[in-house]
C-alpha cells in the first residue's frame, strides 16, 4: 500500500492507496480513519484502485477547517482525486463519509461514476439528533471522549458477544480513541449543519447502491423506502448492525465489485 501527503490550505492531507485498475474512494465515518477499511481494500485492490484519505482532523490528516462540513470533506476529496490525477471516481462512504459521497455527488457530478452508501442515508438531522451531538460534543470538550467511544462504538456492532466481533469492537474503538477531539468536534458540527441531499438520488446519470445491516438501528428503513429509483438498489447484510465493512468485509467487497 502506497502513501502520500497532499497539501490543502497549507495543511497536510494524508491519504493511501493500492491496486490497479478502475477508481474507487474510500471514505471513513466519524470516530474513524482510513484503517477501518483495510479489511475490504484487502478484496477490492485486486480489481480497483482504491483511495484511502483521513478526512481533515482523523488519522494522520490535519483539521483544516473548526466545522467539517459535508461540502468541505467533498472538496477535499475532490482535491486527492485531482493530485492523482483521476477524472470520474466511483465514491463508497460508511455512516458519516456517505454524507460526503452525497456532497461530492452533488457539486461534482460529473467526476462521479457510482455511489455506495455504506450504512448512509440522504436525510438531514433530526431535532433530537441535534441534541444529542450538542451534548456529545460538551463531553468531548469537558475530555470524557472514552466515556462516550466505548458504549458508542459497542453499540454500532450486532452480536456484541461473538469472540471475533469483540476483536473487530477492540479494532474500531482503538482507532476512535487515537482520534483528536478537536476533529470530532468539527465532524459533529458539521453533521448538525448538514442539508437533506435526497435530490442526489433522482440524478438521471448516477448509480447509487445502498448498504447497510439487518440490524442496524440508525438506519431509517421506512424513510428510505420513498427515495430509491431505477437507478439506485439497496442490499441488506444479515448478522450485521452499523458496522458492515468490519462485520461483513468480504461481502461488502463484494457488493463493490459489481
Amino acid at each position: 500500500m502506497n502513501t502520500r501527503n497532499l497539501i490543502f490550505r497549507s495543511k497536510v492531507v494524508h491519504c493511501k492507496f493500492a491496486g490497479q485498475g478502475s477508481p474507487i474512494v474510500l471514505l471513513h465515518g466519524y470516530q474513524s480513519d482510513s484503517r477501518i477499511w483495510e479489511p475490504v481494500c484487502q478484496v477490492l485492490s485486486k480489481k480497483h484502485m482504491v483511495i484511502m484519505p483521513d478526512l481533515p482532523g482523523h488519522g494522520k490528516s490535519a483539521l483544516i477547517k473548526e466545522t467539517n462540513t459535508m461540502e468541505h470533506l467533498a472538496d477535499i476529496v475532490y482535491r486527492v482525486c485531482l493530485s492523482l490525477g483521476l477524472g470520474t471516481v466511483s465514491v463508497a462512504g460508511h455512516s458519516m463519509g456517505g454524507y460526503v459521497a452525497l456532497a461530492f455527488a452533488a457539486k461534482y457530478s460529473m467526476n462521479t461514476e457510482k455511489i455506495y452508501l455504506i450504512n448512509s442515508h440522504p436525510f438531514d438531522e433530526s431535532m433530537a439528533q441535534v441534541l444529542a451531538r450538542n451534548r456529545e460534543t460538551d463531553l468531548l470538550k469537558q475530555g470524557r471522549m472514552r466515556f462516550i467511544i466505548l458504549p458508542s462504538i459497542k453499540n454500532n456492532f450486532y452480536n456484541c458477544d461473538n469472540p471475533l466481533i469483540k476483536e473487530k469492537i477492540n479494532f474500531a474503538a482503538k482507532i476512535a480513541l487515537e482520534q483528536p477531539v478537536e476533529g470530532m468536534v468539527a465532524d459533529l458540527a458539521g453533521m448538525m449543519a448538514r442539508p437533506d441531499t435526497s435530490m442526489v438520488f433522482k440524478k438521471p446519470r448516477l448509480r447509487i447502491m445502498v448498504i447497510t445491516g439487518k440490524y442496524d438501528t440508525k438506519f431509517p428503513t421506512e424513510r428510505m423506502d420513498g427515495i430509491y429509483t431505477s437507478s439506485s438498489s439497496l442490499v441488506v447484510l444479515d448478522q450485521c448492525g452499523h458496522m458492515c465493512i468490519l462485520e461483513r468485509p468480504g461481502e461488502v467487497a463484494l457488493e463493490l465489485l459489481k
